[in-house]
């Protein structure tokens, strides 16, 4: 999930809604959380794990954005982006896990099965 100032920005519903999300983002750091969680059917144990990275974006202006909606299809991402299709001049920095913030770290499966001491 994509977090800004305490608010969950979800898919959006329209091009107007992706619109406004990008220009709430534009500028600002956002937080990407991802929760994981695993269970070892043969102990009946679980664990879980959130994966937080923190992205900012450059100020993008309404030129900007538009032509990330034009050209790319903000609509079934949460925040409305994706980190790995932003051209160059879009994002500032990100800081925490690259992988977390496309959709799943590696480093957070590998902690659940560490916990859970899965073994092959």
């Amino acid at each position: 999930m994509v977090v800004l100032h305490n608010k969950i920005l979800g898919k959006p519903h329209s091009r107007e809604e992706a619109f406004e999300m990008l220009k709430s983002l534009a500028g600002k750091t956002h937080s990407v959380v991802t929760a994981s969680c695993g269970i070892n059917t043969k102990t009946n144990r679980a664990a879980t794990i959130a994966t937080t990275s923190y992205v900012r974006f450059t100020p993008w202006t309404d030129e900007m954005i538009h032509y990330y909606i034009d050209t790319f299809n903000p609509l079934d991402k949460a925040g409305s982006y994706g980190i790995q299709e932003l051209p160059p001049n879009y994002l500032d920095k990100y800081e925490g896990s690259f992988e977390n913030i496309v959709g799943l770290a590696p480093e957070a499966v590998n902690s659940i099965l560490t916990q859970l001491e899965y073994r092959q």
